[in-house]
């Protein structure tokens, strides 16, 4: 499996807290971001369309954050 351009890898862990599933090796230049999960919260929280769909569509249910 191959990540392209703009594809995101360890959402689920992210979000669930869950061990991961997969690990990565980048065979070239990489550039990752990283991010916590209260600072990905408090930013998607100033769109109130986001914040309320996001975990819907992550998961197809409302998540308590």
């Amino acid at each position: 499996f191959t990540l392209q351009e703009g594809e995101i890898l360890g959402e689920m862990t992210f979000f669930t807290g869950m061990p991961h599933a997969c690990f990565a090796k980048s065979t070239d230049f990489t550039l990752c971001f990283i991010i916590e999960k209260k600072a990905f919260m408090e930013i998607i929280k100033g769109d109130h369309k986001e914040y309320v769909e996001f975990p819907i569509f992550m998961f197809g249910e409302i998540l308590s954050f």
